[in-house]
């Protein structure tokens, strides 16, 4: 933990790093900064403990820039980022492309090709303090096998007709996104699977769910 953290969490049985960030409104790269201990993929964060979600002074924005696209973007960059990036994390020391993947539900390889800069697969030259890429404006695109454009990462069990998607973002629940996208919480529910039931307990942030089907 930080020398000037002047907030805190206790951690409960089953909380995620993701939960945590999400219940205080600050980002999941911010927490793990403040907590390093907790590990990239958050494997070293332990219930029953102290963590912090706030700093004297609060927290110093980073400096923005704009990268051509229209998306503000923090800096420093990490090289070789892609100029369609609209979602950043920040680079501690010790964490990994795998590990960073993880962490924000994307494949490595497309952490590799939004950051060109890593050094490919085996991350040879990922710089730490920089921020690197995790996602792209529109996603990225790929084909389900009905001609629909898809972005991804895609919740897991979605329906091979889909032909509207959304972002999850950490703290969406089944039914706030079955609301704001006006169907029902039974049709989100049968459109992605792989969201565990009504219960939503399978619900996964970072990644796109279906709201709207062909046909």
């Amino acid at each position: 933990m930080v020398g000037n953290c002047n907030k805190f969490h206790f951690v409960e049985k089953d909380e995620t790093c993701d939960t945590i960030a999400a219940l205080y409104s600050i980002s999941a790269s911010q927490f793990l900064q403040w907590n390093p201990a907790a590990k990239a993929d958050c494997s070293g964060l332990w219930a029953s403990t102290y963590a912090c979600v706030g700093i004297i002074g609060g927290t110093p924005p980073a400096t923005t820039t704009r990268a051509g696209n229209g998306i503000t973007t923090p800096t420093p960059v990490h090289p070789g980022m892609v100029s369609n990036c609209n979602k950043f994390a920040y680079v501690n020391p010790g964490d990994t492309c795998d590990g960073l993947a993880s962490l924000y539900h994307i494949s490595t390889s497309d952490l590799v090709s939004w950051n060109a800069g890593i050094g490919g697969k085996d991350c040879r030259s990922l710089q730490a303090n920089t921020f690197i890429c995790i996602g792209v404006t529109g996603g990225t695109p790929t084909s389900t096998g009905n001609g629909i454009p898809t972005p991804t990462p895609t919740q897991s069990g979605m329906v091979k007709n889909c032909n509207k998607f959304v972002y999850v973002n950490p703290g969406d629940t089944c039914a706030g996104i079955a609301s704001k996208n006006s169907i029902s919480v039974d049709n989100f529910v049968k459109w992605n699977g792989g969201v565990g039931g009504k219960d939503c307990r399978g619900l996964q942030a970072y990644t796109y769910a279906c709201v709207g089907v062909k046909g």
